[in-house]
């Protein structure tokens, strides 16, 4: 008896490839890009430089606002005993917000502080360019350092930040010669410089301080609406406890006279009267 035969069917040809044979070849490799001509490469590199260039314009664009978009009007450098008293009496009085600058972040934090308890607006930095970027043109700013080698070492961290136009005020009692020293350095820059003899100690400065100003008549007309905010008041029939002075006039260390110009009138400003 014959046994029967049994055929197992055909595979399909891609099975048998797969298995038996040999792999199927890979599909080609896409064609290059074609190559870029000069004109086209020129244009390339045209915009590449006009991009860097947008860049670095938006950068400039960027940095010069910022030295230009405060919003506050005056500012005080060293606060210490002095300083603080005399940020917070500029707050009140002008009703609006004041900055301070000091190296010191324990003096920078007491500011802030004391102005919170009393709801007055200031802004403490330890940063002399953050400083004076708060500061809208023409800035006025206040120093309250010691007289001599302080003042000048601020001036120099100063002045490269200021512009043309700008007023330094300082309140210390310097020597009037230094004073003239300094105004005459500064004005080379266009930026204008005050002496401002003070008197009155940590509550005159506070409640109203005896301000003697002195300097050009373009830095007055600046400074002059905020030192009569501040200032010490003593008659209301007009005789102010201030007296100007014209050049590097001021009060206290030999600081009167000094100038050829008559100064500023004097500056008459808070009513409390002081004991």
């Amino acid at each position: 008896r014959r046994r029967p035969v049994y055929s197992l069917p055909a595979l399909p040809d891609f099975l048998t490839m797969g298995l038996f044979g040999s792999p199927p070849p890979p599909p080609p490799p896409p064609p290059p890009p074609p190559a870029l001509d000069e004109v086209q490469l020129a244009i390339v590199a045209t915009a590449i430089a006009l991009l860097l260039a947008l860049a670095v314009f938006l950068q400039v664009l960027r940095q010069s606002a910022s030295r230009s978009s405060g919003d506050i009007r005056v500012g005080v450098v060293g606060l210490g005993v002095m300083g603080s008293q005399l940020l917070l009496n500029l707050a009140e009085s002008l009703g609006e917000a004041v900055a301070g600058f000091d190296t010191d972040p324990a003096k920078v934090s007491a500011l802030e502080a004391a102005a919170a308890r009393e709801g007055l607006q200031a802004r403490g930095f330890t940063s002399a360019s953050a400083f004076v970027s708060a500061l809208k043109p023409p800035r006025t700013i206040m120093l309250l350092v010691p007289a001599g080698k302080p003042v000048d070492a601020v001036l120099a961290k100063l002045s490269p930040l200021l512009r043309a136009g700008d007023v330094v005020v300082d309140c210390g009692n310097e020597w009037f010669e230094n004073t003239e020293r300094r105004q005459a350095a500064l004005a080379e820059h266009g930026i204008r410089f005050m002496g401002c003899g003070t008197s009155g100690g940590e509550r005159g400065a506070r409640l109203g301080p005896c301000l003697m100003p002195s300097g050009d008549t373009a830095a007055w007309k600046i400074t002059r609406p905020i030192l009569e905010a501040i200032a010490a008041r003593y008659d209301e029939s007009g005789g102010g406890g201030n007296g100007g002075g014209g050049g590097g006039s001021g009060g206290g260390g030999g600081g009167g006279g000094g100038g050829a110009e008559p100064g500023p009138p004097p500056a008459r400003g808070r009513r409390e009267r002081l004991p």
